[in-house]
């Protein structure tokens, strides 16, 4: 199903998404990064690595030798970056 404002929707997981329209299912991308069993982007172009927190909030980057993590607060939102060269 497709939007006016462009996004379609649909169900990974049990969990409703909305994705850009046109976007297929995420095991179907060839070329275009990986992507977890709920749609999210786990390896980018770049080479670049994404780990999430269960509400689907980035949790941490990882490219090369650069690694950015986000801490939540009490109410989670992401409230503290963290940058580290390993």
């Amino acid at each position: 199903m497709t939007s006016s404002s462009g996004l379609s929707s649909g169900k990974y997981g049990g969990r409703k998404r909305s994705r850009p329209a046109g976007h297929h299912h995420p095991r179907h991308h060839h070329g275009h990064g990986r992507y977890d069993a709920f749609g999210r982007r786990t390896t980018g172009l770049d080479g670049s690595s994404v780990g999430y927190y269960t509400g689907d909030l980035v949790r941490q980057i990882t490219k090369g030798d650069t690694r950015q993590t986000y801490g939540l607060d009490v109410a989670n939102r992401q409230a503290t970056v963290t940058a580290e060269i390993t």
